[in-house]
């Protein structure tokens, strides 16, 4: 029972420090609204060659640990999140879910199955998403 606030605690914490710190950067008024979960923006080539950051080496064995088995064969029965093509199609959405609170019926790791992923792998997602999705 313990651990179990005490995991709600820190996912809380965390959660509180990136949105202050979202919060706290200066946009202009004229500023876009966030896109829909279901739209994928795809920055210039140039700004992936420069991010480092690539599926293969980054998100795949992040998704591997924490969206087996639902999201990958043989007893995936969920969206499957398996490949590169289905990663960047859902890449907005899988942003979305991983960032909710841990009580959301949508939030990903489903149910606890799997313990939440810490803000430095959110932002690796949120990073390849921004930096044009490199293989």
């Amino acid at each position: 029972m313990k651990t179990k606030m005490l995991k709600r605690v820190l996912v809380a914490v965390s959660m509180l420090i990136f949105l202050t710190a979202c919060a706290t950067s200066e946009t202009p008024e004229t500023t876009p609204a966030a896109p829909m979960p279901t739209e994928t923006m795809q920055p210039a080539p140039a700004e992936a060659a420069n991010a480092g950051i690539s599926y293969a080496a980054n998100l795949k064995p992040i998704m591997l640990e924490s969206c087996t088995p639902c999201h990958f064969p043989e007893k995936g029965k969920k969206e499957l999140l398996d490949t590169y093509d289905a990663t960047a199609r859902f890449i907005d959405d899988i942003i979305y879910r991983i960032q909710l609170p841990t009580d959301s019926t949508e939030f990903m790791p489903y149910k606890s199955k799997k313990m939440p992923l810490t803000v430095d792998q959110i932002q690796l997602f949120i990073d390849w998403r921004d930096a044009g999705m490199p293989d």
